[in-house]
């Protein structure tokens, strides 16, 4: 949506409702076992993003704009079977973007934070005979953007 000249909105909503139809096999833990009904792994629930951009003149050649990010994920399983000790959890996060460019589009420069609320989430985890190991995502960084369009 574009309310004002400038401001730019969007959102996104996804909903899943995942479910093994059929299939036995060998999960986590080393055992057989009956997966019917269980939901498909790292297929969350309920996924949404929001944005907004504003970006506005501050000369004849010159533009200013700043942006903003927030994504939610809904718990999900890292396996079949939805065992409790391969879950993860829900997050989210929100990132952020300042800079400028030029009218033309030839260069830009901008600031920007990923997960500047440094929540801590895991990606991804899996068994390995009797010990468990998760991956972090990414914690809060922050960097410089500089392009040169010809």
């Amino acid at each position: 949506a574009r309310p004002v000249p400038g401001l730019d909105l969007g959102a996104a909503l996804t909903f899943t409702d995942s479910q093994v139809q059929r299939f036995s096999g060998v999960g986590q833990n080393g055992l057989t076992a009956d997966f019917a009904g269980s939901a498909f792994p790292y297929s969350p629930r309920w996924q949404a993003v929001a944005d907004a951009s504003y970006e506005w003149s501050i000369g004849a050649d010159r533009r200013a704009f700043v942006s903003g990010n927030l994504t939610h994920r809904s718990a999900t399983n890292a396996s079949l079977g939805d065992d409790p000790e391969l879950r993860l959890r829900p997050y989210v996060t929100l990132d952020l973007r300042a800079g400028l460019r030029a009218a033309d589009g030839r260069w830009s420069l901008s600031v920007f934070g990923r997960n500047v609320t440094n929540v801590y989430y895991w990606n991804n985890m899996f068994r390995f005979v009797d010990t468990r190991i998760r991956i972090a995502a990414r914690p809060v960084s922050y960097g410089l953007t500089l392009a040169i369009r010809r």
